[in-house]
């Protein structure tokens, strides 16, 4: 995989498949998922003779051009023990309402082949290979960050890229990151107390507890309502306090 792509996949199984039989315009969604800073599902339908499946991409049709160019594998398994699998490209784009794309069999067909004890399994691998309008110039940042390039990371950028790897579900990004702020960033004990409360960084957190050297400094990170902080980082706060008045 080139740095500039990224997947994920989709796994559903639809135990409600026998619902179709009786209503011959019905759909059903699976479980909606947030991948590539967007929520995607699985949804099935049947519209008289035909049987449909779709990947939807629910990010908000709005004004603004969003689209993604992505490569789909979808698998399917069946009834016979085989397994079928197809591999498209698609482009999915803010007109399309959601942006989604999909398979269509005769609906006897799919029941009789797919269908396994009234269920419908389904797996589908998303391979985005590139956008446009979904913030590329930070994708681009965290691509590099999550490569390993810790030089992609200053003071300025290292909020915004904490940011995004919580939205993009990317631990390499966020390990990247902590060892950052530890290890090379400028910022004030005090900002990465912060910084650490805001994206659960307890390593961090710790750390500046333990390198505050005055009651000043310690006391200056204390909230003003005391429900704001668990009782284990008050536990931290007030050891560090007593090891300081001594």
């Amino acid at each position: 995989m080139s740095e500039d792509q990224e997947s994920f996949v989709m796994k559903h199984v639809f135990d409600n498949f026998l619902m179709l039989e009786s209503n011959e315009k019905t759909s059903f969604c699976g479980e909606t998922k947030k991948h590539f800073g967007a929520p995607w599902r699985i949804r099935i339908s049947r519209e008289r003779s035909m049987f449909k499946v779709f990947l939807e991409c629910l990010r908000f049709c709005g004004k603004k051009t969003w689209r993604i160019n992505s490569e789909i594998k979808w698998k399917i398994p069946k009834k016979d023990g085989k397994l079928f699998e197809k591999t498209e490209n698609y482009v999915l784009e803010n007109d399309s309402l959601p942006g989604c794309c999909s398979l269509r069999f005769l609906y006897e067909n799919a029941k009789e082949e797919y269908m396994i004890d009234g269920k419908f399994e389904i797996e589908v691998q998303v391979l985005i290979i590139g956008t446009i309008g979904i913030m590329s110039s930070w994708w681009l940042k965290i691509r590099k960050v999550l490569y390993g390039e810790i030089e992609a990371l200053n003071d300025d950028t290292v909020e915004e890229i904490l940011n995004l790897a919580g939205m993009f579900e990317s631990k390499t990004a966020r390990t990247n990151c902590l060892k950052f702020l530890i290890k090379t960033s400028d910022r004030s004990l005090k900002m990465k107390f912060e910084i650490a409360l805001k994206h659960k960084l307890n390593k961090l957190s710790s750390m500046c507890i333990s390198d505050m050297s005055t009651v000043t400094e310690l006391r200056s990170v204390f909230p003003e309502d005391p429900k704001m902080y668990e009782p284990e980082l008050w536990a931290e706060l007030y050891k560090r306090l007593l090891d300081l008045t001594r």
